[in-house]
């Protein structure tokens, strides 16, 4: 996983914004919390760079990442051709 500080983003009043990219959690390790831990590590090392607001993408055909992001509270915000684009206030 990681996590890098945009100075600005495309619809995002906030600055500057965690992006959260590539975390994954193994099948046989899902629904034991370990993807919760990863995203809220992301967030506070995102909140201690002044963050209010952290960013992800998610390819449009995994529905399992596109389900995860919502279950942590991220929202979907808008997409392009491959991937649906998400925020989350943290």
């Amino acid at each position: 996983m990681g996590v890098r500080v945009e100075e600005s983003l495309e619809g995002f009043a906030t600055a500057p914004i965690g992006y959260l990219e590539g975390w994954y959690v193994k099948e046989d390790s899902r629904q034991k919390g370990i993807g919760r831990e990863l995203v809220k590590a992301g967030e506070e090392w995102a909140r201690s760079k002044g963050c209010q607001e952290i960013a992800s993408d998610v390819e449009k055909e995994n529905a399992v990442s596109l389900e995860a992001h919502r279950r942590l509270g991220f929202v979907e915000y808008g997409s392009n051709e491959d991937e649906a684009l998400f925020r989350k206030r943290i």
